[in-house]
């Protein structure tokens, strides 16, 4: 439970929050860098999931990804295919 200055403060805040007026997507990586974005938390992910090298290796291989420069191919599931 949040303290009463907490509960106090959250419905000020909202109360005079601006509206927001647009969302971006950057799908094609125009506006920010993907694989700096995410590729050290990829490569993070595989060390923490992997049981040793080998397994590693197969998860970069199933996600498509390069674990030695960052990056992700270009027909990875992770970044080309369609969540219809």
């Amino acid at each position: 439970m949040h303290s009463p200055a907490v509960r106090a403060t959250v419905p000020a805040m909202v109360a005079g929050a601006a509206m927001i007026d647009g969302i971006v997507f950057d799908k094609d990586g125009t506006l920010f860098d993907f694989r700096r974005s995410w590729g050290g938390w990829v490569q993070g992910v595989l060390a923490d999931l992997a049981t040793g090298p080998g397994h590693a290796a197969a998860l970069s291989d199933v996600l498509r990804f390069d674990p030695a420069t960052g990056d992700f191919f270009a027909d990875s599931p992770v970044i080309a295919a369609s969540t219809a």
